[in-house]
């Protein structure tokens, strides 16, 4: 029983994801073309991987906190990315009569979706395609050059994340090992208080020359 227990406790899973490695979560059924069923279907799979945010260095308050996610200076980060049936098919990542069964999920609001029904749940560890292994790539912008890109919210405070005074947008994807660093953008609140100014009050030059400092 012992040995039952903990080959099951070792399986890949969000619980047991690790630093370094992606898990493929889950995979749904989205429309080829938005709300057109006509033109078929593609699968939309879900990655996961630890991804760490220097605007949120490990801290007192985060190791405090640990298990709450609004503290926590490592998390992992989730994308979507829609791919062809056949790509899943042939990657075995989902069967051809698993996808049929499911039904669409576009526009069902994530929290609302049943498994079995909008979404199958696969936990393929460090999944590749054409022997490049698939990451979770974060990109941070001022500027929203991409309908994925979502503003950022402070999770504490329900407050927009700025960086220069301007609003944080970010974007998830899916991206090739070797070509998926990430890109973060240095808060106001934490420029502010590497200068011990408040956010308002920092002088133009004295953001650019700590911002200068953050990218080295």
């Amino acid at each position: 029983m012992e040995n039952s227990k903990l080959a099951v406790s070792n399986k890949p899973s969000l619980e047991t994801l690790k630093e370094g490695d992606t898990l493929m979560v889950s995979i749904r059924k989205v429309y080829h073309t938005k709300g057109d069923a006509s033109k078929g279907y593609k699968a939309s799979i879900e990655l996961a991987q630890f991804i760490e945010n220097p605007d949120r260095p490990t801290s007192a308050i985060s190791m405090l906190n640990e298990g709450d996610e609004r503290f926590a200076s490592k998390k992992a980060q989730h994308a979507y990315q829609p791919v062809s049936a056949q790509v899943a098919f042939k990657n075995n990542w989902i069967s051809e009569e698993s996808f049929e069964a499911l039904t669409p999920s576009v526009g069902i609001p994530i929290g609302d979706q049943v498994e079995g029904k909008h979404f199958v749940i696969v936990n393929k560890l460090n999944p590749t395609f054409d022997g490049k292994r698939l990451k979770v790539q974060i990109l941070e912008s001022t500027e929203t050059n991409s309908q994925a890109a979502r503003a950022k919210i402070n999770p504490r405070t329900g407050v927009t994340v700025t960086h220069m005074g301007k609003p944080v947008y970010r974007t998830a994807q899916v991206a090739f090992e070797g070509n998926s660093d990430s890109r973060f953008l240095a808060s106001d609140n934490t420029i502010a208080r590497l200068s011990g100014d408040s956010a308002s009050d920092l002088a133009e030059g004295t953001k650019k020359s700590i911002l200068g400092a953050l990218n080295k």
